[in-house]
C-alpha cells in the first residue's frame, strides 16, 4: 500500500500530465484508506502543489502544466468538498479571495473549506478581485471575516489598502492574511492592521471563532485530530524517527501510529500519554501544537 506521501508524488506526476482520471484515482485510493478530507488536503495536495511551484520556478514545467495541475485539483477539490459534512451554521460569513494580479487561490480555497465546515457562510470570490469590490461585498453582505491569500510579498502594499478601507466599514470585519507571500517575517513586518497570520488552517478557524466572540467547541472533532496527527509527526521528524521507532518508544502498533498521524484515527487520552513522553513534550503542546 502506497503511503500518503507515495500519492501525493503520484498525484504531482498526474496533475502536470494533464491524467484528470489518474489523478481522481489517487485520491480515490487516499479516501479508500480512510483519510479525511482534511488529511488529503494538507498531506497529499498541499506538498503536491508545492512541488508543482518548485519545478515550474526551477524551469523544469511549462506554465501549462502549472496551470494544468492548478485546475484539475480545483475539480478534485469540488467533489471531496461534498463529503464535508458541515456543522450547524455559526451566522457568520467569511469573504475568501485573492487580491488583484494573484490568481494562485488553492490555498485560499482550502481554508474557507476548513471554514465551511465548521458552520461558517462561505462567500468565495476566487481570484483577482480588485480591493473596491471587496470592500463593497464585505459591506453589503456585512461579513464577518475577510480572509485572504498572498502568492508574493509585491502584495503586501496592496494588501495594506485593504486594510485600511475594511477598518473604514462599520461594522469592520477583521482580516485574516495567510499564503507564501507572507512566509518571509520581512514580509510579514511590513503588513498593517492584521488581525490574523493564517499560516496553519485549523488555527486560523480557532482564532476566528475567539475574534467574533464564538464560544463553544472551537474546530471539529476531524481538524483537530488532523492537528494533532501533524503536531505528532512534526517532533517526530524533527528528533529524527520514523513511525517504526516512535511506535516502539511509545508502545503502540505501528499502523496505529500511522492513522492518527493521516488524522483519521480518534487517537485516546493513553496514546496521548505515551506519545508525549516518547517525544519529550508536554500533554499540551502535542495538543495546542
Amino acid at each position: 500500500m502506497e503511503s500518503l506521501q507515495e500519492l501525493s508524488e503520484s498525484y504531482l506526476q498526474a496533475s502536470i500530465s494533464g491524467e484528470r482520471q489518474e489523478s481522481r484515482e489517487v485520491i480515490a485510493a487516499a479516501l479508500a484508506r480512510g483519510c479525511s478530507v482534511f488529511a488529503i488536503y494538507q498531506e497529499l495536495i498541499s506538498p503536491a502543489l508545492a512541488g508543482v511551484g518548485s519545478l515550474w520556478e526551477r524551469g523544469k514545467i511549462t506554465v501549462c502544466q502549472e496551470h494544468l495541475a492548478t485546475q484539475i485539483t480545483l475539480e478534485q477539490m469540488v467533489l471531496l468538498r461534498e463529503r464535508i459534512t458541515p456543522k450547524p451554521s455559526l451566522g457568520k460569513t467569511v469573504l475568501a479571495t485573492t487580491l488583484p494580479d494573484d490568481l494562485h487561490v488553492v490555498g485560499v480555497r482550502m481554508v474557507a473549506d476548513y471554514f465551511y465546515a465548521d458552520g461558517w457562510n462561505i462567500e468565495y470570490l476566487g481570484s483577482n478581485t480588485p480591493v473596491h469590490e471587496i470592500v463593497e461585498h464585505s459591506k453589503n453582505k456585512r461579513v464577518d471575516v475577510v480572509l485572504v491569500s498572498l502568492s508574493t510579498p509585491e502584495l503586501v502594499p496592496i494588501c495594506n489598502a485593504l486594510a485600511n478601507e475594511l477598518r473604514g466599514l462599520s461594522p469592520s470585519p477583521f482580516l485574516i492574511v495567510g499564503g507564501r507571500g507572507i512566509s518571509n517575517p520581512d514580509a510579514r513586518s511590513t503588513l498593517s492592521d492584521i488581525d490574523i497570520f493564517g499560516s496553519d488552517p485549523a488555527e486560523a478557524v480557532k482564532e476566528a471563532r475567539r475574534i467574533t466572540g464564538i464560544s463553544g467547541s472551537e474546530a471539529s472533532l476531524e481538524q483537530v485530530l488532523i492537528h494533532i496527527g501533524q503536531t505528532i509527526r512534526k517532533h517526530r521528524t524533527e528528533k529524527g524517527l520514523n513511525q517504526k521507532s516512535l511506535s516502539e518508544m511509545a508502545d503502540l502498533d505501528r499502523a496505529y501510529l500511522s492513522s492518527i498521524e493521516n488524522g483519521k484515527k480518534n487517537v485516546t487520552v493513553s496514546a496521548m500519554l505515551r506519545l508525549s513522553e516518547a517525544l519529550g513534550i508536554s500533554l499540551e503542546e502535542l495538543v495546542r501544537g
